[in-house]
C-alpha cells in the first residue's frame, strides 16, 4: 500500500507514518516513528503535514501528545481536490495557449533535426538528416 499512497500524492515518509498510525491507532510520535521506521524528528514533520491534509488528528493524554489516524475515506477527497486543481490549471493553459503559440510562430525559423532509428553502434552522420524549416 506504500506505493499506492505515494501514487495518490503522499510522500514516502508520510505514507509510512500514516500506515503506521492505521496499524497502531492512537499512539505517540515516538511509537509511530519506530513502527514506521522513520527518524523521530522527521516523524513530527510528517505528522504536521498529515494533520494539514486531515489524515491525522492529535490531542493530549497524560501530558503527552497523542496522534490518531483519520478515516482513509479522506484520501478520496484529497484526490478530488487534486483533480479540481488540475482542471483549473488546464483552463488557465487553454486561456494563454493561443498567445504562446502566436509568440512561438512569430519567433522566426527554427532548424529541424530528425533522428532515424538504427543500431546505436552504427549511429553516424549518415543516420542523421538535417532539415531547415
Amino acid at each position: 500500500m506504500l506505493k499506492e499512497l505515494q501514487d495518490i500524492g503522499l510522500s514516502e515518509k508520510e505514507a509510512r507514518v500514516y500506515l503506521a498510525s492505521l496499524e497502531l491507532g492512537q499512539t505517540t510520535a515516538e511509537k509511530l516513528a519506530k513502527h514506521a521506521k522513520v527518524n523521530r524528528s522527521t516523524t513530527y514533520v510528517q505528522l504536521e503535514s498529515l494533520m494539514k491534509r486531515g489524515l491525522i488528528s492529535t490531542h493530549e493524554a497524560d501530558k503527552k501528545a497523542v496522534f490518531a489516524p483519520e478515516s482513509p475515506e479522506i484520501l478520496k477527497r484529497l484526490l478530488l481536490k487534486q483533480r479540481d486543481d488540475i482542471n483549473s490549471r488546464e483552463r488557465d493553459l487553454a486561456t494563454i495557449l493561443p498567445m504562446l503559440v502566436q509568440q512561438y510562430e512569430g519567433a522566426g525559423e527554427w532548424p529541424l533535426v530528425r533522428f532515424f532509428p538504427g543500431a546505436r553502434e552504427s549511429a553516424s552522420i549518415e543516420n542523421i538528416l538535417w532539415f531547415h524549416a
